[in-house]
């Protein structure tokens, strides 16, 4: 089972409504091929479409979530607070933390939600300290280097596993960012 949470519904909608097959929803398939056919080499096209029905299947479960309200997931009264096997964290702490500390306090809340032995894994902006989204509107974010999301990540008792680091070319920065790099890091909950 997948639970699926962002913090703008709109991003919520979007995946609700490719997983019914709306013919609104964005199209996932080129994404599918590309992973399945160029990283995997299979270029059987069946297999895209098992892949993308396996996921959609698996696809359970729908929440906003707010790193920085004291519940991170708006679950219903119902609903137990679960802990995942895995959780995929993209482009987020680094634009609502307001310091290294905090972003380690929002990174401890994350964790907190992890299985023992549970994995985290992120792609995080660095050293970034503004983007502007489609209204023009501009937003600081902390400023990071590899070296402090290592060190965040080990200290609140995750195992780092894999890190990519992947340089923004000169010419892709544009006026909407400042990004000098994206950072992919897959780290591990301790068990003890």
């Amino acid at each position: 089972e997948i639970t699926f949470s962002d913090y703008a519904d709109g991003s919520i909608k979007e995946v609700m409504l490719w997983k019914d097959k709306d013919p609104s929803a964005h199209n996932w398939t080129p994404y599918f091929q590309y992973v399945i056919g160029t990283l995997e080499g299979n270029t059987n096209d069946s297999v895209v479409v098992e892949r993308e029905e396996d996921l959609r299947g698996k696809l359970k479960y729908f929440f906003q979530g707010d790193l920085l309200k004291p519940e991170i997931l708006n679950l219903p009264l119902d609903f137990s607070p679960p802990l995942f096997d895995i959780i995929s964290c993209n482009f987020c702490l680094e634009v609502v933390a307001k310091s290294i500390d905090h972003y380690r306090k929002l990174l401890t809340k994350l964790t907190n939600l992890l299985k023992p032995g549970g994995f985290l894994c992120s792609l995080v902006s660095i050293e970034e300290s503004w983007y502007m989204n489609n209204s023009a509107q501009q937003y600081g974010l902390l400023y990071l280097t590899t070296n402090d999301v290592d060190s965040a990540y080990k200290s609140v008792g995750l195992s780092v596993l894999q890190t990519a680091h992947q340089n923004v070319p000169a010419k892709a920065q544009n006026i909407f960012n400042d990004c000098k790099a994206n950072y992919f890091i897959a780290t591990q909950k301790n068990i003890n």
